[in-house]
């Protein structure tokens, strides 16, 4: 979320996180899908300057994201926010901060995923020592450049939080 105020200059981010919405007993007869969409919104500062603070204020945000997850997108019409699903296993990674490389990362243009998909929904993955990030775009949306912008500002964040 910071990376997306730095890049749009603005301090109020929405974010749709990919949640389960299975942990509540009365609903356990409810058919639907397994995950949705929750909307998670919150103020971050821009940059890394504030970073401390902007993890602090998704994490209070993220939680009623996730626990208030039932919604109807069907009837929001027009809302476009970006996606995020963390995939990863809760404590699967392990950084050597010797071994953070201060080089930029490449980026990798593909022929865009097949079937539905959100115009722009960043994924995170475990493979052995780091974090795979990888960000889908429809660059009929959002400019090449701006979605590089905020690849690599994701990438510098992450990089300076793992080097302090």
């Amino acid at each position: 979320m910071t990376a997306l105020a730095e890049v749009t200059g603005r301090d109020t981010i929405a974010v749709r996180q990919v949640v389960s919405n299975r942990f509540r007993g009365g609903l356990s007869t409810v058919v639907s899908p397994i995950t949705q969409l929750g909307l998670c919104v919150a103020t971050v500062p821009a940059g890394s300057d504030g970073f401390d603070e902007a993890v602090a204020a998704v994490a209070r945000a993220a939680l009623p994201a996730r626990k208030y997850a039932y919604y109807d997108p069907l009837a929001m019409p027009g809302v476009s926010t970006p996606c995020f699903n963390d995939r990863r296993r809760t404590g699967a990674t392990a950084f050597d901060a010797a071994r953070v490389v201060e080089r930029p990362g490449a980026v990798e243009w593909v022929a865009p995923p097949t079937g539905p998909t959100e115009p722009l929904f960043l994924h995170a993955d475990d493979v052995p020592g780091a974090v795979r990030l990888t960000l889908d775009a429809d660059t009929a949306r959002f400019s090449p450049a701006d979605v590089e912008a905020v690849a690599r500002a994701i990438e510098s964040l992450v990089t300076l939080t793992l080097s302090l």
